[in-house]
C-alpha cells in the first residue's frame, strides 16, 4: 500500500450503500468503450458510467453495469481518497465489511488505473486488511465475468490486465506495476 501522502481526501465519513465519482483525465477501455467517469460504491465495487447502490447479490450480474469487483460485499466505505496524476489514478478505500458498522476499519485497499492505449488496459489492486476473502473479484461487463477470482489474500497485489480494447482480461495474483507516474 502506498498510503495516503498526497493523496485528497474525498469522503470522511461513513457511507453505506452509496458511490463517488472520480472523473479521469484520460480514456479508460472495457469492452472497447471508452470511460473517463468511473464511480467507486462503498460495497467495494467500481462502474463504469454510472453508478450503483445495489448490495445484493454482487455477481457478474449485479449491479448491471461494466464494473470492477474488488472483493465486493455489503460493506461500507469511512474514508476515501484519490490522486489523480497525467498517466494514472489511484483510489485508497478504508472502511469495514460489515455494513452497520462505522468507526471501525478492517478493510483497505488501493485500486490504480493507468493510462496506458486503447489496445492494452491495466489495473493494480493492492489490499491491506481485509474484513472478508470471499467477496466478488473480477472484471465483468453487465452479464458476464471476463476474469475472476476468490478468495483473495489479504496484504497482497493483483494485476488485471487487457488487450483489445479491453475486451479480453487477465487477473495476475502476486504482481505489480512500477513507474506508477509513467505510461506503461
Amino acid at each position: 500500500l502506498n498510503g495516503t501522502a498526497g493523496m485528497t481526501q474525498v469522503v470522511n465519513t461513513c457511507v453505506d450503500d452509496n458511490n463517488t465519482l472520480v472523473t479521469f483525465p484520460f480514456d479508460f477501455f472495457l469492452n472497447d468503450t471508452a470511460y473517463r467517469n468511473w464511480y467507486f460504491g462503498s460495497n467495494a465495487y467500481v462502474t463504469a458510467g454510472a453508478g450503483s447502490v445495489v448490495y445484493t447479490p454482487l455477481n457478474a450480474t449485479s449491479p448491471a453495469l461494466p464494473k470492477f469487483m474488488v472483493n465486493a460485499n455489503d460493506g461500507n466505505y469511512q474514508k476515501l481518497y484519490t490522486i489523480i496524476g497525467t498517466n494514472y489514478v489511484r483510489v485508497r478505500f478504508e472502511g469495514n465489511s460489515a455494513y452497520g458498522t462505522c468507526n471501525s476499519i478492517n478493510t483497505i485497499f488501493e485500486i490504480t488505473y493507468y493510462r496506458t492505449t486503447v489496445n492494452y488496459q491495466y489495473v493494480q489492486i493492492v489490499f491491506g486488511n481485509q474484513g472478508v476473502t470471499n467477496g466478488a473479484f473480477g472484471i465483468a461487463n453487465t452479464s458476464t465475468y471476463y476474469a475472476n477470482t476468490t478468495p483473495i489474500t489479504a496484504n497482497t497485489s493483483y494485476v488485471f490486465y487487457s488487450y483489445n480494447g479491453g475486451k479480453t482480461w487477465f487477473i495476475l495474483p502476486n504482481y505489480s506495476i512500477t513507474g506508477a507516474g509513467t505510461t506503461i
